[in-house]
């Protein structure tokens, strides 16, 4: 499995960038996508919290960018997100892989007095959290590539469900639990009242109920549903199964779980 250690490209350096917040305490969202009539119009790379215990939540939009295609549109372009979403939005992060021979230094202090929004490079990110969150990263190295494993391995199964999806016929798990991750992962967040998240949380679970159960069913090829047998009696025929490839039953439940319980 390929791991961003200090650099890599796309979703490798998205993933690492994410695992440092989280190695300063924060909680992290990830690729957050607000469509309207099918269509998107909005991608947040990563959503950080962070929950201090004197003082309320502040919240931070990260846009990592990899590669040398960006400027200052980008960097606006956060400044937009933060009065969009209307979420109390404390700061913005702008890290970047490469940073085009630019000032990296004068950027940053000029858009982060105006707008509140941090330019940073993958070598600086970590000073500029320690003086941020005034505490030190509580990951060794180990710990953070176990950081960076895990948001690899969720990306892998998401995709392999978007394959399931188009690729096997009349199953119905797929779309349903594609629907169900859009519903708790795109569209609670995108709603803006607090009680009016818990309730759509709670409708995703009403409008799919014993969807483990299901899916576990249509996994083991039977024709009928049958809710009487719980998701342990699924789950445990389904991971006595020996083979972990992307391709076996015991893969295709672990993907049902990610999401599930994710």
């Amino acid at each position: 499995m390929e791991v961003c250690v200090l650099g890599g490209e796309g979703d490798s350096f998205e993933d690492y960038i994410a695992s440092i917040f989280q190695c300063y305490g924060c909680y992290v969202e990830k690729n957050l996508h607000l469509k309207d009539g099918g269509e998107e119009f909005l991608e947040v790379d990563l959503m950080v919290t962070d929950y201090s215990e004197d003082s309320p939540p502040k919240i931070y939009i990260v846009e990592a960018k990899s590669g040398k295609n960006w400027g200052f549109y980008d960097i606006f372009k956060i400044r937009g997100w933060m009065d969009f979403i209307d979420t109390e939005t404390h700061k913005g992060f702008f890290v970047v892989n490469n940073p085009k021979d630019k000032d990296l230094n004068t950027l940053d202090k000029r858009f982060h007095d105006r707008i509140g929004v941090r330019v940073l490079s993958k070598e600086n990110i970590e000073n500029a959290l320690q003086v941020e969150f005034g505490r030190e990263s509580w990951c060794d190295k180990i710990d953070l590539k176990f950081w960076q494993y895990s948001h690899l391995l969720e990306r892998k199964l998401l995709k392999k469900l978007n394959e399931l999806k188009r690729s096997v016929k009349n199953a119905k798990c797929y779309v349903a639990l594609e629907r169900y991750y859009q519903q708790t992962h795109d569209e609670v967040f995108f709603t803006d009242n607090v009680v009016d998240r818990l309730l759509r949380l709670y409708g995703a679970f009403e409008d799919n109920p014993y969807i483990s159960a299901k899916c576990g069913n249509e996994y083991l090829y039977h024709p009928q549903v049958h809710l009487k047998r719980t998701v342990l009696h699924y789950l445990k025929r389904c991971m006595s199964r020996p083979i972990m490839t992307v391709n076996s039953l015991r893969f295709k439940y672990q993907l049902l779980l990610n999401i599930k319980l994710g």
